[in-house]
């Protein structure tokens, strides 16, 4: 079926969209379809150029998920009982002399 939606309506899911919201929430409570949405987001990125764009808040989500995830990393690969430059010998061993 072919729905004619207002530029309210459209103007409307953008700014949920922008401010965090994921597709699918704003799907389950606007009743227009996920592929609507991302029509519109893709549109909305197109004519405002994304590449030169200011950060928004889904964007910060994002963002911030990574650099959890890199410190958590980089914390598991700090505690390690050998270096990566380390022979495997040295590595395999080190790890099971220290606990004996």
């Amino acid at each position: 079926m072919n729905q004619r939606y207002t530029h309210k309506q459209k103007d409307d899911v953008i700014k949920r969209y922008l401010s965090g919201e994921q597709v699918m929430s704003i799907h389950k409570r606007t009743g227009i379809s996920r592929s609507t949405i991302y029509g519109w987001i893709n549109e909305h990125n197109y004519n405002h150029n994304v590449k030169d764009h200011t950060i928004n808040l889904k964007d910060y989500n994002d963002i911030a998920r990574k650099y959890e995830r890199s410190q958590t990393m980089i914390k598991i690969l700090q505690t390690a009982p050998c270096l990566a430059s380390d022979s495997i010998d040295d590595r395999y061993y080190s790890k099971f002399s220290s606990t004996t």
